[in-house]
Parts: C-alpha cells; sequence; structure tokens
C-alpha cells in the first residue's frame, strides 16, 4: 500500500521487504532500555506544495510586492500629493483610457 506525505497527493513509493540471506524475513532484536528512553522527534515543518517550507517566503512573491508597490507610488500615490484626486483620476485616464486631461486622445 502506497503512503502519501503531508502536502502531497500522489503517493511514494514502499520500499521492498527486507530479507535475509536465507529468504526469511529477519527478526529485529528486542528493544533494550536505553532505545525506548529516546525523547521523541519534533516534528518536521510542513511542506507547502511548491515543496518549499511553508514558513519560508518565496522570491517571486517579494519581487512581485516590490514591483506593485511601485505601481501603487507612481499611479496613485504622487499624483495625489501633486494633484489631490483629480491628479489621480487624470494619470489613470492617461493610463488605462489613453485620454488627456480634456478628454482627447492621446497619440
Amino acid at each position: 500500500m502506497a503512503t502519501t506525505y503531508p502536502g502531497s497527493t500522489t503517493p511514494q513509493p514502499q520500499p521492498a521487504p527486507r530479507t535475509g540471506s536465507d529468504g526469511q524475513e529477519p527478526t529485529d532484536p528486542e528493544p533494550s532500555e536505553s532505545d525506548t528512553d529516546l525523547p521523541e522527534q519534533p516534528e518536521q515543518p510542513q511542506q507547502s506544495r511548491g515543496g518549499w517550507p511553508a514558513t519560508l517566503g518565496r522570491t517571486g512573491d517579494n519581487v512581485a510586492s516590490v514591483i506593485l508597490g511601485l505601481l501603487a507610488w507612481g499611479w496613485i500615490v504622487r499624483p495625489y500629493l501633486a494633484g489631490g484626486t483629480v491628479g489621480i483620476r487624470d494619470v489613470l485616464r492617461a493610463k488605462f483610457l489613453n485620454q488627456a486631461k480634456d478628454g482627447s486622445q492621446l497619440p
């Protein structure tokens, strides 16, 4: 039976069963007291779909955030500081509708 891991939808292959030199299943020795007193292993961080740990950001996300911030600065903040809401309207009209302040078409 295949095992699926957290964050993965594809089953992972199972290792082949171990056999001894005579073809029989090897028997594990009885656990000693020192084996049972071992501390539990800490949980591994959950993996995201891309294979990166879920706690780490991706460089692409950071770059996209910087670009989006620069666009907002250039299209909204600077025109607002220079001309208020009319300045924003003029910039957005020129950018997306290709119109000048008076409504005529830009070349």
